[in-house]
């Protein structure tokens, strides 16, 4: 499946192929043996292979996942009622975003319609910092998803500006009410997981391929990002642009070639930029900086954000690794706003000017391509040595081990 794919055809995309294809059957067989609304658990989902108790566990990487994110997910029905309790674990993450949604990702042939969402801004804290949040058919308050028929997951994410200092929330589900069935049979799980890992990357890909297509977002792009745009939801309930904005590129570079860009950050709480193959599997972030948050990155004198994407290390802060990759896919992502611009989706994009609200801001101001030997004289106040580097990625491995304590997210 994965040889015939368009993806296929770059020498990127043959060096990556084994691993998206692990990757994607990994999470596609986790997603359709979770499914149990009358027993559901909190899983850990998109993550990078890691030890676990002793074990060798596969990633589950899929969708241009965030480096930054702590993904879990809950399944559910409309025929149980759920009180899922969250407790922050120390400092807590920029934001904790909750979506109700009709399909896992991927699964039912479906990227996952949002049928409502939750995130930090509009949650009421328990005395001791967290949520207890209720889910049901019936209406309830502010804590509340009112599941209609449709819905089947809750989609959680943690997202992580400060990876040495701040902890995933601990998440725990039980089922208040609603009848209980017979669980499956090991065998029945496996008749069912084996054609939903076939289903699941076969939506992926065409997924991958439409997103790049004629008429995708990233159609036409290549290293230039287009100006960002709202993410889903309604606003007034933590949605749209009260959740956050996104865009993306797809990157192509010479082994001597750097693709720089400079961007404002929004006034968001989190800030991220990370890279990922053709298969939209992110590179190891753990052991490269194939992404990079705005608590990792060292801005400009004016605030803004210049990053470096390239295969070799071009000399200075803020280097996107691609791990040698010529061709792949970059998101960029700002998520907690803060500040007066934007508040709202009435934001418009007039040519490279995003306005709201008499506000005006260029928000992607450069994107460009350079000779790497160029880029420590055009950002001299970005430089960095081997030994800065050294220490950075150092620290950078320490800070994503934290996530394995205790045997990864609760």
């Amino acid at each position: 499946m994965l040889a015939a794919d368009p993806a296929a055809r770059s020498a990127s995309g043959q060096a990556t192929m084994a691993e998206a294809a692990e990757e994607l059957a990994f999470a596609g067989l986790l997603f359709s043996i979770a499914y149990d609304p009358p027993r559901p658990v909190v899983l850990w989902s998109e993550f990078m292979p890691h030890r676990w108790h002793g074990m060798d566990v596969p990633g589950s990487r899929f969708g241009l996942d965030n480096a930054d994110n702590i993904y879990r997910i809950i399944f559910i029905d409309d025929q149980h009622e759920y009180r899922i309790q969250i407790a922050p674990q120390g400092p807590t993450p920029a934001q904790l975003s909750m979506e109700l949604l009709d399909s896992a990702p991927g699964t039912m042939n479906n990227m996952g319609t949002q049928l409502a969402i939750l995130q930090t801004s509009t949650l009421v804290r328990d005395a001791d910092g967290g949520f207890v949040i209720t889910v049901g058919p019936r209406a309830g308050d502010s804590n509340h998803f009112q599941a209609p028929p449709e819905a089947r997951a809750i989609w959680i994410r943690d997202t992580l500006s400060d990876w040495a200092t701040q902890a995933p929330h601990a998440i725990s589900v039980a089922v208040t009410a609603g009848p209980m069935t017979e669980p499956l049979s090991d065998d029945q799980l496996a008749a069912r997981a084996a054609p939903e890992m076939v289903r699941f990357a076969r939506y992926w890909l065409d997924f991958y391929a439409a997103y790049m297509g004629p008429s995708g977002p990233f159609a036409g792009s290549v290293n230039n990002p287009p100006q960002p745009h709202a993410r889903p939801g309604d606003p007034a309930k933590g949605g749209g642009a009260a959740w956050g904005f996104v865009t993306g590129t797809q990157v192509r570079i010479a082994d001597d070639q750097a693709f720089v860009f400079t961007m404002e950050d929004m006034a968001a709480r989190y800030v991220g930029a990370g890279f990922a193959t053709p298969w939209w599997v992110t590179v190891d972030y753990a052991r490269r900086s194939g992404s990079i948050n705005n608590g990792q990155a060292r801005r400009n004198p004016d605030g803004t954000i210049t990053y470096a994407v390239a295969r070799n290390d071009p000399g200075v802060a803020n280097w996107i690794d691609t791990a040698g990759l010529e061709e792949g896919a970059l998101l960029l992502r700002w998520q907690a706003i803060e500040g007066p611009l934007p508040k709202s989706d009435s934001l418009t994009l007039q040519g490279e000017i995003i306005r709201n609200a008499g506000a005006e801001m260029r928000v992607i101001k450069e994107a460009r391509v350079l000779p790497i030997g160029q880029v420590q004289t055009a950002y001299p106040h970005l430089r960095a040595g081997q030994e800065a580097r050294a220490a950075a990625l150092a620290t950078r491995l320490a800070s994503y081990e934290r996530r394995l304590d205790s045997g990864g997210p609760r």
